[in-house]
C-alpha cells in the first residue's frame, strides 16, 4: 500500500507540473493561467449540468434527471478516456525505470489505474453532482437519499473506466501483431469511437410530434441505451439503498476482475509494445532524397503525427466528428421548423451561426497546442536548422491546415445542404470555418511557445495534460462562441456579425503568426 500511493502520489504532483509549483517560482504564474483555465472549463461543466437538470424539471421530467445524467456522464467519461487510457498504461517512458524498482507489478497497475479513476472522479464532481444536486433540491430529497447523491461521483465512474480501459487494452494488444503498429491503434481507436457516435445517434427524438412522449418515455429509452441504469434510478428517485449497492457492486467487480487479468499480462503486453518489427529485405542504397526547406519540415511534421497514436487521435477526433454531425444533420429527419410563429427570424440567426458551428470543432484540440511540447529534448535539433523561424511555425500550422480543411471542405456542403443555404452565407460557411482553422492553429502555436512542456514522461501528457492544450480549447471555444452567442441574439444583424467576426478572426491569425514569427526562439525556451 506504501508503494501504491508513493507512485499515485507521484503520477497527481505530475500533473499539469503541480510538483513544480513547489520548487520553481517562475512555475506560479504558469500554474496560475493553469488553474484559471482548469476553473473556467470546470464552471462552464456545472452550468451544462445544471441547466440540463432545470430543463428537465420544466418539462416535468425531474424524475428522469439521475438516470439522464448518469448516460450523459458515462458517455463522456468513455469518450474522454478511452483515446488515453492506452497511453497510460502502456507504452509510457518510466515503463522499464518503474518495473526496476523493489515493488509489486501490481502496484504499477493498480497505481495507474487510480490515476484514471481520479480523472474521472473529477469529472464526475463538476457534471454529475451539480445536476444531482439540484435534482435533490427540487424534489425535496431525504438524508438517506443525500448521502447516496454525494456518494454516486464515486461509484459512477467505474464502469466507463473500466470498459475505456478494456477496449484500450485491446486496441494496444491487437496492434502489436502489425508492423504499422501506431497506424492500427489510431484505426482501432477512432473506428471505437465512431461506432460508439453511430450507436448513441439512436437516442434521439424525432421532432415536435413526439415531444409529449418524450416526457412520458425518456426514462425508457434511457434504461434501453443503457440498462444499468435502472438500478440507479431506483435508488436515487425512489431511495432504495440496495438497488444502490447493487449498482456499486456490479461496478466495482468488473475493474477487480480487469485489474487481476492486467496484472499477470501487463509485463507481456508492454514487452510486445516495445519490439521494433525490422523488415529484413535486402538492403541497397538508393540516392538521397532532396526536398525544399518547407516541404522537408512538414513531412517531419507528418511523420511526428503518424509516430503518436494519441497525438493523432486527439488532432483528428473535431474533424472526425465534424462530418459524423454534418451527415448525421443531413439524413435526420429533425428538420428545422420554418413555419411557426416568429420562426423565420429565428431560422436566420441560426443559419447565419451554422458558418461558426463549424468553426467549433476546428478549435477543440489544434495540433500546434502540443506540436512544440511534443519537440522534447531534442527541440535543440529543429531551432538548429538554418531556416526562418517563420517556415518552422507554418510547418507545424500547415498539419493542423492539413486535418481540418479537408473536414470543413466535406462537412460544408453538406450543412449547407441541410439549411438550404444559397448566396453570401454559402460562401461564408467556408471561408469562415477555413479563417478559424487559421486562427485556432496559430493560436494554439502561440500558447505552446508560452507554456511548453518539454518534461513529459508520456506523449499523453504533453498531448492533453498540459496547459496549453487547456488554453488552446478555452481561447478556440472564446473567439467562436461569442461572436455565435451575439449572431444568435441579435439576428437582425447577423449578416454584419459574421462578416465582422471572419474579417477579426483573419487579421487576428495575420496579427498573431507576425508576433510570434518575429522572434527566433532559440531552443523554444
Amino acid at each position: 500500500m506504501k508503494h501504491l500511493l508513493l507512485l499515485l502520489k507521484i503520477q497527481i504532483l505530475g500533473f499539469f507540473g503541480i510538483n513544480r509549483l513547489f520548487h520553481e517560482k517562475k512555475a506560479r504564474v504558469k500554474t496560475f493561467f493553469i488553474g484559471l483555465g482548469v476553473i473556467l472549463l470546470g464552471l462552464l461543466f456545472v452550468f451544462y449540468s445544471v441547466m440540463i437538470a432545470l430543463g428537465c424539471a420544466e418539462l416535468g421530467m425531474a424524475d428522469a434527471i439521475p438516470a439522464l445524467m448518469l448516460l450523459i456522464c458515462t458517455m463522456l467519461s468513455f469518450f474522454a478516456f478511452i483515446t488515453q487510457s492506452s497511453g497510460v498504461l502502456f507504452g509510457f517512458q518510466d515503463y522499464e525505470f518503474l518495473m526496476s524498482l523493489p515493488i509489486k507489478k501490481n502496484a504499477v497497475v493498480v497505481s495507474r489505474l487510480c490515476y484514471l479513476y481520479v480523472m474521472e472522479f473529477i469529472f464526475a464532481v463538476v457534471f454529475l453532482l451539480p445536476a444531482l444536486v439540484a435534482y435533490g433540491i427540487i424534489e425535496g430529497a431525504s438524508v438517506l437519499v443525500w448521502v447516496m447523491i454525494f456518494f454516486s461521483p464515486l461509484i459512477v465512474p467505474l464502469l466507463p473506466m473500466t470498459a475505456a480501459c478494456i477496449l484500450g487494452s485491446i486496441i494496444s494488444l491487437c496492434s502489436t501483431r502489425f508492423r504499422h503498429r501506431n497506424t492500427v491503434t489510431v484505426i482501432l481507436s477512432m473506428g471505437t469511437v465512431i461506432a460508439v457516435t453511430i450507436w448513441s445517434f439512436s437516442f434521439r427524438t424525432a421532432g415536435e410530434a413526439e415531444m409529449a412522449a418524450l416526457v412520458t418515455n425518456l426514462e425508457d429509452r434511457i434504461f434501453r441505451f443503457y440498462p444499468l441504469a435502472v438500478l440507479y434510478d431506483l435508488s436515487i428517485t425512489g431511495g432504495s439503498v440496495l438497488h444502490f449497492l447493487a449498482f456499486a457492486l456490479l461496478s466495482c467487480v468488473p475493474l477487480a476482475l480487469f485489474t487481476i487479468i492486467l496484472a499477470k499480462s501487463y509485463s507481456r503486453i508492454n514487452a510486445a509494445m516495445s519490439v521494433v518489427k525490422i523488415n529484413h529485405r535486402e538492403f541497397t542504397q538508393k540516392g538521397r532524397n532532396i526536398h525544399r526547406p518547407f516541404y522537408a519540415l512538414y513531412t517531419r511534421e507528418l511523420r511526428r503525427l503518424g509516430a503518436s497514436p494519441v497525438y493523432m487521435l486527439n488532432t483528428g477526433i473535431g474533424a472526425v466528428l465534424l462530418i459524423l454531425a454534418a451527415v448525421y444533420l443531413l439524413f435526420t429527419d429533425a428538420a428545422i421548423n420554418t413555419t411557426g410563429p416568429g420562426m423565420p427570424e429565428a431560422l436566420e440567426g441560426i443559419s447565419f451561426a451554422a458558418p461558426l458551428f463549424l468553426a467549433i470543432f476546428t478549435a477543440m484540440a489544434p495540433s500546434t497546442a502540443a506540436s512544440i511540447s511534443l519537440e522534447g529534448k531534442t527541440r535543440w535539433i529543429i531551432s538548429s536548422l538554418p531556416v526562418k523561424t517563420g517556415m518552422l511555425f507554418s510547418a507545424k500550422i500547415a498539419l493542423n491546415l492539413t486535418i481540418s480543411i479537408p473536414a470543413i471542405l466535406i462537412a460544408a456542403p453538406l450543412f449547407a445542404r441541410t439549411f438550404s443555404l444559397t448566396g453570401i452565407l454559402l460562401a461564408f460557411m467556408f471561408i469562415t470555418p477555413l479563417v478559424y482553422s487559421v486562427l485556432t492553429a496559430v493560436l494554439g502555436l502561440a500558447i505552446n511557445l508560452r507554456f511548453p512542456k518539454y518534461d513529459w514522461t508520456t506523449e499523453r501528457q504533453a498531448v492533453k495534460q498540459s496547459a496549453s492544450e487547456i488554453l488552446s480549447m478555452l481561447a478556440g471555444f472564446a473567439v467562436v462562441l461569442i461572436p455565435m452567442f451575439l449572431i444568435l441574439v441579435f439576428s437582425r444583424h447577423a449578416k454584419i456579425i459574421l462578416v465582422l467576426a471572419t474579417f477579426l478572426a483573419a487579421l487576428g491569425a495575420v496579427l498573431i503568426y507576425r508576433k510570434i514569427s518575429s522572434r527566433r526562439y532559440y531552443g523554444f525556451s
